[in-house]
């Protein structure tokens, strides 16, 4: 069943983005299974659809973004109609890592819901129809800075709710294991994830790689060891050091001073 209205523009040169589009659909609108070439970021700014996406049904209502990757079959059934503005994503490399940062962030099929009010609902869909219905050079910009806004929004969030999480389970896994005790490959191993998503989402939640992150721990435990009254020998055995020295070319190495010059200054 086709749409009651469907406007769009098509970006020339995609960078990514090829295609924005409003789409306003009646009761009973169904699309039976299909797939895209390309990833597919739909908002849900009024109404309701049913999506079909492996095996599974899920109910999006209004706020509501689904990221639809490319080659994955789906299907959508709206009971009473909805109203989506509706974004085409090339998977190619862009100047500003925008697909790439979908593919890395989402992992494929993501449906997120985000605040949305009425009101700002109705705004954006009136400032869209209006965009789309006169697709001058300046309109075609402002179709492509609202999607781009959408996306990073939705990118945004979904990039704290990881961190969040990976943090967390840092964290446990921190709490069975002493930092010095866990190679790279031991963490992946933990955690389940590859090298190259330990290393991103260690940057994103800390600032810095999962290796230096213990390094940083290691370092705070041996400074908070200095300002008691144990030995280096005492804080080297219980920081997993071989020996003082080890620790004191560690220490020194981090702290630009040995720990005995340390301790002085404390």
């Amino acid at each position: 069943m086709k749409s009651d209205e469907y406007l769009s523009i098509r970006i020339k040169t995609p960078d990514p983005i090829s295609k924005v589009n409003l789409m306003i659909t009646g009761a009973g609108f169904k699309m039976e299974a299909h797939t895209h070439s390309f990833y597919h970021v739909n908002r849900i700014m009024d109404g309701s659809v049913t999506l079909g996406i492996d095996g599974k049904n899920y109910e999006l209502d209004a706020g509501y973004i689904m990221i639809l990757p490319p080659g994955r079959p789906h299907s959508l059934y709206s009971h009473s109609g909805y109203k989506q503005i509706g974004v085409d994503v090339e998977c190619i490399c862009d100047s500003r890592g925008f697909f790439s940062e979908i593919e890395s962030i989402t992992g494929g099929f993501c449906a997120k819901k985000l605040p949305l009010t009425a009101y700002a609902a109705s705004e954006e869909i009136a400032q869209m129809r209006s965009i789309l219905t006169n697709p001058t050079r300046g309109n075609i910009m402002r179709a492509v800075n609202t999607a781009e806004r959408q996306i990073i929004d939705l990118l945004e969030s979904l990039r704290e709710e990881s961190s969040n999480s990976f943090v967390e389970q840092f964290s446990v896994m921190l709490s069975e294991h002493k930092p010095w005790e866990l190679s790279l490959s031991d963490m992946c191993r933990i955690l389940c994830i590859s090298r190259t998503q330990l290393e991103r989402k260690s940057k994103l939640a800390f600032g810095c790689g999962a290796s230096e992150y213990c390094a940083r721990l290691r370092y705070s435990m041996v400074c908070n060891f200095l300002k008691s009254n144990m030995t280096l020998e005492g804080i080297a055995e219980q920081a997993g050091f071989y020996d003082a020295c080890h620790l004191s070319r560690f220490f020194t190495a981090r702290a630009g001073m040995t720990p005995g010059q340390y301790r002085a200054s404390i």
